[in-house]
């Protein structure tokens, strides 16, 4: 049945898109990309989105999105609305977050062409809005962007969408254009409306309740609007596809990533498994250990087996949970095939099938998919009219949430809580004073001792020892926006407006169930029965060899008084003073319009405050007075990093003027020239931190005859870098990444998905960024065909100095590259493979600067020997390199960001024949273009059709009327892409016959082969109808997700990539809607 709903899906998506219509594509007029209207209604001028010149149509490629078909959607939230727009990329501002360094909750911010939130400008009714008060993290550095949750779309009227540089108009952060929600008052009436949603599978359950009123006073008018939105929160536990992280075990996978064999064709032999897929955390509940000693610094730890091996065997893993370590100390406890505990050398295996894989923890089912959320929107509007020429106006809005999500328990490794260890008299430690004694003398209970020196232990990767309970975290939000103004009119054609907008808002996030470090520390140096054990087992001494004996869980009288809970908290205030002017000069020769002017300023003054509580953010002063346990420039949270309260606060000034010039209007067109306007804009602006811009636009609207309309715009832009990029302090962070270098060749668990050192700090010296736009485009409603009409848009985006950090995966991306073209140079000019030295561990480090490697060990040199070795060809070979020993993932400007692509819409509202009123609509983004160059390096990357960007990007909607009945249907297209993080080779690329399921890629001359990752294609239906005096009454009955669908799999946490597709499997909804 999926098979055939896959054939149903794409044959529906290619017939509306080759024969339908744009959903609400315009060029803010009514012609062929506008709303439909009737065809001798007269043309209204109004301002649009993108413009401050009053005027019926203009060269700005605007969409427009009606409440009906924010309804048809689906969405039950702006993050839900804004997913649908194809001219935006998934947001990784989103509410699916649960990591401590980012934005969670009820969050979401809209990045319209993929260059980061902070580049979409989103507004309401126009003005801005404050930025959610926790930064999250966009394009690898901070980002203060609104929150699109707060605009509760059970109350906008319509969005328009700039899919152009506005910078000349709005300001800084419109480089990719602008998103304007249209809030208003119902006209004269009102209404009250309830919905609520359940899902196939369950979770995620959905309340609505929504009332809104107008009330005329005389020449006063007050609107007043509430909207209540509740969801239970979903579990990945509660969908199959999300109940497992070992991808494997859940989704239909194609080779070689679905854990089986295949054989070599050129040896006869099997290629080794691959199991990117599996992503079972190397955070466990059992554990990877180094005994050794810790030194006098408390940091330093040196590790090696005991003397003469005494107490364990020397098998790499032993039967019977006899002790082993390796020559460093190094142990591992992982599950055997009869589930008791037992020892081993070596990272336990994660071969399909092999006992050992339950090692890797299942976090999957412990995570929350999406948030829980109580949300309350409140508007008020009041707009009082003295004359005709003087009117004042007024809006207070205010949105107050609560979202509630969960993750997996916070781990314990002694890298992001520096030496932390299991002391040697910790009478749970195997290799400590309760099983070690000098002369090998018994306890004083008569157990035995092995003769030997007692030793410590520290933790190496994240542990979670069992029975440690699951993180819930909890956030409190507030956002208010009121504004004040006056419009008024003066003269023929002038008119004038400003005003005074105050917005905030205010954010409180809880995290329970964390241990305290410095009262972890304290437990693990007990000496008795109240120590803290973090192994999962309890030890004994057998024929004098140190063996697991039983389970073990912490009792709770040890672990409840080390919980404690993370608080952190952000505020962000804007206050804005506007004022603008517009109207029309003298008229242009030769029957020209009038020329049109519009000219205004603005004063804008912006604030950012986040801070921690005392311990989570930073230890107080003196802290390290109780050194080892408390330490200076560290908090006291475990798997938590150290943060520095910020406040930032920076002003700005611009002044701005547009123009445009009618040159051919109604009253002089002439053959092939229907109507020609040429227009253009500057804004420059003042930062209190960053200097100034000037920023220009210019467009043209040339329609050769009425029925087609040709558009061209320039525009440049400047964004300033924001108050959290600049000024977060140097901190230490811990990620958990693989050594893609490294990994495959020697499969070992300190190259797979293990903790990372990585130094993060803000940069003062960070450039502005500058972008130029270019864009073309044609809008034509077809002749003799009517209501036919179709558009297409070219446009085109240079960016420079774009601010980001590479993250970890990124950098070590590159690394990997440059160590690759490092290696194949070097092959070239005649060297073998053991004769190549890539300076690991010197000043001459042949990879990724911001890599600090250790130098090559003889095992790390006899592991590349023997992998090259077996290596068909030199294409493959890799160079010998160390360990990775830390990262710098510092903010910085790329040299260079281009991108281009093609906006396409079509609409076709139907005749009515006596059958009702059809409209289909299409609308779709074509990436052609998206490289990114490093300043530092010189290397291009080319990202398109890689990792959530994808090529195209489409929706596609039909709609039926007649009389009180209406039906729609709604697709949403999201293409495939290769996901770089499942990567093969090209040996096994053609013994598998070179599947479609592989995408290749050339990565400056070295080949890739990646995991190509489906289109998704979601179905929404729904039918009203409307009954009652005035058909005043109306039920709604909807489906989201028709053919249930599941989000295509993709080598990441969550199993897919977020923001890219609806996770929540089909829902039904009803609503009840009566309006008096």
């Amino acid at each position: 049945m999926k098979a055939r709903h896959s054939i149903l899906c794409g044959t529906a998506m290619v017939f509306a898109l080759a024969t339908a219509a744009g959903a609400r594509a315009q060029d803010a007029a009514p012609s062929a990309d506008a709303a439909p209207a009737e065809a001798d209604a007269p043309t209204k001028e109004i301002v649009v989105t993108g413009t401050n010149i009053r005027r019926a149509e203009t060269a700005l490629p605007v969409t427009v999105i009606d409440q009906s078909e924010i309804d048809l959607r689906g969405g039950s939230t702006g993050a839900d609305l804004y997913e649908t727009l194809p001219s935006a990329s998934p947001p990784e501002i989103n509410e699916g977050t649960i990591a401590s360094q980012g934005a969670r909750g009820d969050v979401s911010s809209p990045d319209l062409r993929g260059i980061g939130s902070g580049s979409t400008l989103l507004l309401i009714n126009g003005r801005r809005m404050a930025p959610h008060p926790i930064s999250g993290t966009d394009q690898g550095v901070p980002s203060l962007s609104a929150n699109a949750n707060v605009i509760p779309t059970a109350l906008i009227s319509r969005v328009e969408v700039l899919r152009d540089g506005a910078s000349a108009i709005y300001g800084a952060d419109a480089a990719a254009g602008v998103i304007n929600n249209i809030i208003s008052p119902t006209k004269d009436r009102g209404r009250i409306s309830m919905e609520s949603a359940i899902t196939q599978h369950g979770g995620a359950e959905e309340f609505r309740v929504t009332a809104a009123k107008t009330f005329q006073f005389g020449q006063t008018s007050i609107g007043i609007s509430a909207d209540y939105f509740r969801r239970n929160d979903l579990l990945f536990g509660d969908r199959k596809w999300g109940s497992q992280s070992d991808l494997r075990r859940t989704r239909k996978l194609p080779a070689p990533w679905n854990g089986l064999p295949i054989v070599n064709p050129a040896t006869g032999a099997n290629f080794s498994l691959d199991n990117d897929l599996d992503n079972g955390s190397t955070i466990t509940h059992y554990g990877q250990f180094r005994r050794g000693f810790i030194q006098s610094d408390f940091l330093t730890f040196n590790g090696g087996r005991p003397d003469g091996n005494r107490g364990i065997s020397t098998s790499t893993s032993p039967a019977g949970g006899v002790a082993t370590v390796a020559t460093d100390g190094t142990f591992f406890l992982y599950p055997g095939a009869d589930g008791a505990v037992n020892f081993k050398q070596t990272a336990p295996s994660r071969n399909l099938g092999n006992p050992e894989d339950e090692y890797y923890d299942n976090r999957l089912p412990h995570r929350t998919l999406v948030p829980g959320l109580k949300r309350l929107n409140l508007a008020m509007f009041v707009e009082h009219e003295f004359n005709d020429s003087f009117t004042i106006f007024g809006d207070v809005l205010f949105s107050g949430s609560h979202a509630n999500s969960q993750r997996e328990a916070a781990n314990m490794q002694n890298v992001n809580e520096p030496g932390l260890y299991v002391p040697a008299s910790n009478p749970y430690n195997p290799f400590g004073s309760r099983f070690y004694h000098p002369q090998g003398l018994p306890n004083a209970d008569g157990t035995a001792r092995i003769a030997g020196t007692p030793a410590d232990v520290t933790i190496v990767s994240g542990l979670i020892p069992p029975g440690t309970k699951d993180r819930y975290i909890e956030v409190d939000s507030t956002f208010y926006r009121a504004m004040a103004g006056a419009r008024g009119k003066f003269g023929d054609s002038w008119a004038w407006e400003s005003g005074l907008l105050v917005s905030g808002a205010y954010s409180h996030e809880t995290e329970s169930n964390i241990f305290r470090e410095s009262l972890l520390r304290r437990a693990l140096a007990r000496t008795d029965g109240s120590a803290y054990n973090p192994f999962p087992v309890t030890f004994k001494v057998v024929n004098n060899r140190v063996v697991v004996d039983q389970p073990y869980v912490n009792p709770n009288t040890v672990t409840e008084p080390m919980y404690d809970t993370d608080n952190r908290y952000g505020k962000t205030q804007i206050i804005v003073w506007d004022a603008k002017i517009g109207g029309e000069l003298w008229k242009l020769p030769f029957g020209g319009g009038p020329i049109q002017v519009a000219a205004g300023a603005e004063a804008r003054w912006e604030s950012y405050h986040a801070w921690k509580a005392p311990f989570a953010g930073l230890n107080p002063p003196g802290s390290g007075n109780d050194f080892p346990y408390l330490r200076e420039n560290d908090n006291d949270f475990i798997a938590m990093s150290p943060n520095s309260d910020i406040d930032a606060k920076q002003n700005v000034q611009a002044a701005y003027a547009e123009v445009a010039l009618p040159l051919v209007t109604d009253d002089n067109r002439f053959f092939l020239f229907d109507r020609l306007e040429l227009s253009a804009a500057i804004r420059h602006e003042r930062f209190s931190i960053h200097g100034s811009s000037t920023t220009p636009k210019y467009s043209i609207l040339w329609a050769p005859a009425s029925w087609v309309k040709l558009r061209a715009s320039y525009n440049e832009s400047f964004r300033a870098p924001n108050l959290a990029q600049t000024n977060t302090t140097p901190l230490l962070r811990v990620n958990y990444t693989a050594d893609p270098y490294r990994r495959d060749v020697t499969n070992s668990a300190a190259d797979d998905s293990a903790p990372r050192r990585t130094f993060r700090q803000g940069n003062d010296r960070l450039n502005p960024e500058r972008a130029k736009n270019f864009g073309a485009g044609i809008a034509m409603e077809v002749p003799g065909i009517r209501g036919l009409s179709f558009t297409v848009d070219y446009w085109r985006l240079n960016q420079r100095d774009a601010i980001t950090a590479l993250g970890n995966t990124e950098v070590l991306a590159t690394d990997e590259l440059l160590l690759d073209l490092a290696t194949q140079a070097a092959l070239a000019s005649g060297k073998t493979a053991d004769q190549i030295d890539l300076g690991s561990g010197t000043a001459n480090y042949a990879g990724n600067s911001r890599v600090t490697r250790r130098a090559p060990t003889p095992v790390d040199i006899a592991t590349f020997n023997a992998y090259n070795a077996a290596q068909p060809t030199n294409a493959t070979k890799r160079a010998v390199v160390g360990e990775i020993t830390s990262l710098i993932n510092d903010y910085i400007n790329l040299g260079s960001r281009k991108l281009a692509g093609l906006d396409l819409a079509l609409q076709y509202r139907v005749p009515d024949f006596g059958l009702g009123q059809f409209t289909l609509k299409a609308e779709a983004t074509h990436y052609l273009k998206r490289d990114e160059e490093l300043a530092d390096d010189g290397i291009v990357n080319d990202e398109l059709g890689k990792n959530k960007r994808a090529k195209w990007k489409g929706i596609a909607s039909v709609n039926w009327k007649s009389d009180g009945w209406s039906l729609g249907w709604f697709t949403s297209y999201y293409g495939p892409y290769a996901d770089t993080s499942a990567s093969t080779t090209e040996a096994i690329y053609e013994a598998l016959g070179r599947p479609k399921s592989i995408m290749t890629f050339d990565d400056n001359g070295i080949k890739r082969f990646y995991l190509r990752v489906k289109p998704a294609i979601l179905h929404n239906a729904r039918i009203t109808y409307a009954f009652g005096p005035g058909n005043d009454t109306r039920v709604t009955f909807g489906v989201n997700n028709v053919f249930d669908a599941d989000p295509p799999v993709a080598d990441e946490d969550e199993g897919y990539f977020v923001g890219t597709v609806n996770p929540r499997g089909r829902q039904f909804k009803l609503k009840l809607e009566h309006r008096f």
